[in-house]
């Protein structure tokens, strides 16, 4: 375990002094006269780069989602908007087997009552389909992937009917009709960040959790069946707040999940990556401290 650690520990020392010496092969600011915000990027084959967030820029009513494709050098190739006449927020994009993409956001349908919006695209911006998860409650989702059974996968949260939001799974079939939903949570927050396919067909689901663990806000590993099912669900973190950002398997199947720390009890964040095993258990810890301001809000 010492280790590991260690491991974990040069990794990031390394990751950082590439970070703050490497020289940029290109560097773009994008932006209309309005409020601009980008949240995700993908590259494609081709090498075209496209980046989502909103805009409120659009034409289609308050903010609306947009996507700008960008050359492989940065330069701006065209923007698109999405969404409808409300506040619209663009969240996660990821390409598709077929050379298409998929792109996540939600529509603010009125204060504390959002639906959750998905739009599979050409390349050309144009919209193959597009699917609008809404329910009486408050929805919504940050990542979406593509499984092997070529569906899509989302996570997000969703309020319970107390109030309180639990984590949201979403399950759409490759042309875009809805095949399950799942709520996971307790009696307290929890919200998920991402989610990844295993080749058994299985999930591993990241989450912040308040609902449980050793306090405040700590982080939530779940394995899930094919149809959304707990096959186990484990907490990570002390008595300070834990947040998830996301998780990665590696080719062993080991877990790498990332995210960010207290240091004390409403002191900054410091970055954080964890190993764990197929079966959740640690397998070494590192956080990595930058001095940054606490930016995160736990929604």
């Amino acid at each position: 375990m010492i280790l590991n650690a260690r491991f974990f520990l040069i990794l990031f020392f390394l990751i950082h002094k590439l970070a703050i010496s490497q020289v940029a092969y290109f560097e773009k600011i994008l932006g209309t006269a309005q409020q601009d915000l980008s949240r995700s990027i993908v590259q494609l084959s081709s090498s075209s780069l496209f980046v989502l967030g909103n805009s409120g820029s659009g034409n289609l009513g308050d903010i609306d989602i947009s996507l700008v494709k960008l050359d492989k050098f940065g330069n701006e190739e065209w923007t698109n908007y999405y969404g409808d006449a409300n506040l619209n927020n663009g969240y996660c994009i990821t390409k598709c087997s077929d050379g298409t993409i998929i792109v996540l956001g939600d529509a603010q349908v009125s204060p504390g009552d959002a639906d959750i919006l998905i739009y599979k695209l050409d390349t050309l911006g144009g919209i193959i389909w597009s699917y609008v998860y809404s329910t009486p409650l408050n929805e919504s989702a940050k990542y979406i992937e593509q499984t092997m059974d070529g569906g899509f996968i989302a996570a997000g949260f969703q309020t319970d009917t107390f109030g309180f939001n639990n984590s949201l799974v979403l399950k759409i079939d490759g042309a875009g009709n809805f095949l399950w939903a799942k709520s996971i949570g307790g009696n307290d927050n929890d919200y998920a960040s991402a989610i990844k396919e295993l080749p058994s067909g299985n999930f591993i689901l990241s989450a912040d959790t308040k609902s449980q663990g050793a306090g405040g806000y700590d982080v939530e590993l779940s394995k899930l069946n094919s149809v959304g099912n707990v096959i186990w669900q484990y907490t990570y973190g002390d008595s300070v707040n834990n947040g998830s950002q996301g998780i990665y398997i590696s080719s062993d199947y080991h877990i790498l999940s990332y995210g960010e720390t207290e240091r004390t009890p409403a002191s900054y964040f410091d970055m954080f990556l964890e190993k764990l095993t197929p079966m959740g258990l640690v397998v070494g810890r590192s956080i990595m401290v930058l001095s940054i301001e606490p930016m995160r809000a736990f929604q």
